[in-house]
């Protein structure tokens, strides 16, 4: 009897952990959402943005874009998804 409790317990404490853990992320992915979308991240990292006024599918933001700088240290490029795999 005392194995199934604790079994039981034990189930109990992991799906409410699983579920607070959900929420958490979920939370996060919002609050990324906002910050990408209010800081204006989008407008350098993410191909044609601004000529398609903000009308770009999620899943192309941060992609990087053709546009580089150039200066003493070489080229730079927008490209978050080199920093974004790692």
């Amino acid at each position: 009897m005392n194995k199934i409790m604790l079994i039981t317990v034990a189930s109990l404490i992991f799906t409410l952990q699983s579920q607070a853990e959900e929420k958490i992320r979920e939370s996060d992915i919002k609050r990324g959402r906002y910050l990408v979308k209010t800081v204006g991240c989008n407008d350098c990292h993410t191909p044609a943005y601004g000529l398609k006024n903000g009308e770009v599918p999620e899943k192309d933001w941060l992609i990087g874009d053709q546009v580089g700088w150039k200066g003493p240290w070489g080229k730079t490029y927008l490209d978050m998804t080199v920093v974004m795999s790692k």
